[in-house]
């Protein structure tokens, strides 16, 4: 096997632009890190998987993501992330933060790397890879503001579009809110399924199911049944 080993200091402005973030999204300071690799001899007879593990805590990074992700500088918990790979799969494990994890497989069929299915957990917990492919989020958030989430969207058109790679959604929220609503105490479960989100909420303000078109300029309707929905006093 060979071994590598690299530390170094990037500036987080054009690793976000490598990331192909958001414009809107900033990312101040440096980012000091340090990786190790491990390529491995493999065969056809004796296939084995190479391994990397990168490390940074992350001292001094601003991101500018809305919650739950977003960090200031002053912010406690780094990002780890250990990964291995073959010729056609690959999986990932992620700790953002110490409270956010993640468990990733991707899958290379010849034409580029591609998610299969994963998970991100929020509130602490392991998380663990799903049967289903896509990504699906789970576990619970202190905040949550979807207005500034879908107020992020890039001018460059999307590689894929986002139904393509979510899968679903499994979110217990303490506070809530869209377009200056709030909804406290939320929680509320989402499937990617026949051309829609589909979303079941309860909340101390709001109770039922709405049906999201993937297109909102197709024909399919936004469909909204709910048994109770408090939207003001």
């Amino acid at each position: 096997d060979t071994v590598l080993r690299a530390s170094g200091r990037t500036p987080g402005a054009p690793l976000g632009q490598a990331l192909e973030l958001p414009e809107k999204v900033h990312v101040s300071g440096s980012i000091d890190w340090r990786a190790s690799a491990r390529i491995a001899r493999s065969t056809e007879q004796a296939p084995r998987p190479s391994r990397l593990r990168f490390d940074s805590q992350l001292r001094g990074v601003e991101i500018g993501l809305p919650e739950p992700m977003t960090r200031s500088a002053s912010d406690n918990g780094g990002l780890h992330i250990d990964s291995q790979w073959g010729e056609t799969e690959a999986t990932a494990r992620i700790v953002y933060g110490g409270a956010t994890r993640a468990a990733l497989k991707f899958s290379n069929s010849g034409e580029g790397w591609r998610l299969e299915r994963g998970a991100a957990r929020f509130g602490g917990g392991e998380a663990q890879l799903p049967k289903e492919p896509g990504l699906w989020l789970t576990g619970s958030i202190a905040a949550l503001d979807l207005s500034e989430w879908l107020a992020l969207k890039s001018d460059r058109p999307a590689k894929r579009p986002l139904h393509d790679y979510l899968g679903g959604a499994d979110l217990v929220v303490r506070e809530f809110a869209i377009f200056g609503f709030d909804f406290p105490n939320l929680d509320g479960a989402m499937v990617a399924r026949d051309g829609a989100w589909r979303v079941h909420v309860e909340s101390d303000t709001a109770h039922g199911n709405i049906v999201v078109p993937f297109d909102l300029t197709g024909d399919m309707p936004l469909e909204l049944d709910m048994d109770r929905l408090v939207v003001g006093e």
